[in-house]
């Protein structure tokens, strides 16, 4: 070690990378977590400016210890609060990473990770989160055209939707991914569907005028 300033660092990197791989790996996933968790303490104190990124590079250690699959289980234990706190603040940094719309890769590993982090029961005891959750990752996988992975998806939270209204973002976005792969008449007849269910009914057959009136009113 050689000292900088009030720290001490490695003096050369290949010392650190074998420290770091003679240190058991459950020790390293919780020095991750330690990480992050002082970062989110912390980011209080940041500048509106530097928050976002802090929050990100926070949730970014903490999520070292998720499973490597969706339903495995965590390397560390964690508590309801924290699972709800840290499925948050990985949505937090997934809308950071969507904001420049060209940074959607890293957005969906970051809601995976809020998925990974919602209570098993978060449809009912944490609805609004459970939504906005898998709204955004449906613009995710719309944006990497995963087609398949997002009609699964989007079957998930309109079976789970409380109403109508809480349907609407993904049937939109399922819409247009059924134009984006040429089906045309199945974006359509879902497309009538939704707005019949908002009491705007499409007809079956209509010219032009009739089809951009009911598509531009205020629904």
């Amino acid at each position: 070690l050689e000292r900088a300033g009030p720290l001490f660092v490695f003096a050369h990197d290949s010392i650190q990378e074998i420290v770091y791989e003679m240190t058991p790996q459950l020790d390293i996933i919780q020095l991750h977590v330690d990480i992050g968790s002082m970062l989110i303490s912390k980011s209080a104190l940041a500048s509106p400016i530097l928050i976002g990124e802090v929050i990100s590079r926070a949730v970014g250690q903490i999520n070292m210890a998720l499973p490597k699959d969706i339903g495995g289980g965590f390397s560390v234990e964690f508590s309801l609060s924290q699972r709800i706190v840290f499925a948050k603040l990985n949505l937090r940094a997934a809308q950071k990473a969507t904001a420049s719309k060209s940074d959607f890769s890293t957005a969906e590993d970051y809601l995976k990770a809020a998925m990974m982090f919602l209570p098993e029961n978060s449809w009912a005891d944490q609805y609004d989160l459970t939504l906005q959750i898998y709204e955004e990752y449906s613009n995710a996988l719309f944006v990497k055209h995963l087609f398949e992975e997002l009609f699964l998806h989007i079957d998930i939270v309109l079976s789970n939707a409380r109403c109508n209204e809480d349907k609407l973002k993904v049937q939109e976005v399922k819409i247009a991914a059924l134009f984006s792969l040429g089906e045309t008449s199945k974006a359509v007849e879902l497309a009538r569907s939704v707005l019949g269910t908002l009491g705007f009914p499409f007809p079956e057959s209509a010219d032009d005028d009739t089809v951009n009136a009911i598509i531009t009113r205020d629904v």
